[in-house]
């Protein structure tokens, strides 16, 4: 599989704009049996939730480091504590972007610079409806759910320290 052409994040590097933080937020979810998802959406799903976030993450790390300040926060899930049938790649791939996260903010702290990832409860969203997940949402006890502004918080919060 080949990575995308290049994003406006490397415009960014080329116009020397600094990144101080850094946010990876996309996603969506299969809800399917894996064996019946099919080979695409399967491919796609990791592409997206781990692959993705990986591209800016290197190219401004460095920076950061370099600079001695600096922030990633990215957004994975508490599908990524646990294996879920019928949604198995997103768990899998939000497993990866958490390990990720914290395995390199162990590498960077020192230099002044967090590495964040946000694990938060199903988020009442859009997410539910482009992931065709209406139905496994409407089966979760409603108090699962937390609010957009309070995942939001926490991330500040871990953020800091």
């Amino acid at each position: 599989m080949s990575l995308p052409p290049p994003a406006p994040d490397s415009i960014a590097l080329e116009l020397g704009v600094r990144v101080e933080v850094l946010v990876n937020n996309a996603g969506y979810g299969i809800y399917a049996p894996f064996s019946e998802s099919g080979r695409d959406r399967e491919i796609e799903q990791p592409h997206l939730l781990a692959e993705a976030p990986v591209d800016p993450m290197t190219r401004f790390l460095p920076g950061m480091v370099e600079r001695r300040r600096g922030a990633v926060i990215n957004m994975s899930s508490a599908a990524g504590f646990q294996p879920l049938p019928y949604n198995a790649g997103h768990s899998a791939a939000k497993g990866y972007l958490l390990l990720l996260s914290e395995a390199v903010h162990a590498e960077v702290e020192e230099h002044g610079v967090t590495v964040t990832a946000v694990c938060p409860d199903p988020l009442p969203s859009e997410f539910q409806q482009a992931s065709d997940a209406g139905y496994f949402a409407d089966r979760l006890p409603k108090m699962t759910f937390v609010s957009a502004e309070r995942a939001a918080r926490g991330a500040r919060r871990a953020r800091r320290g």
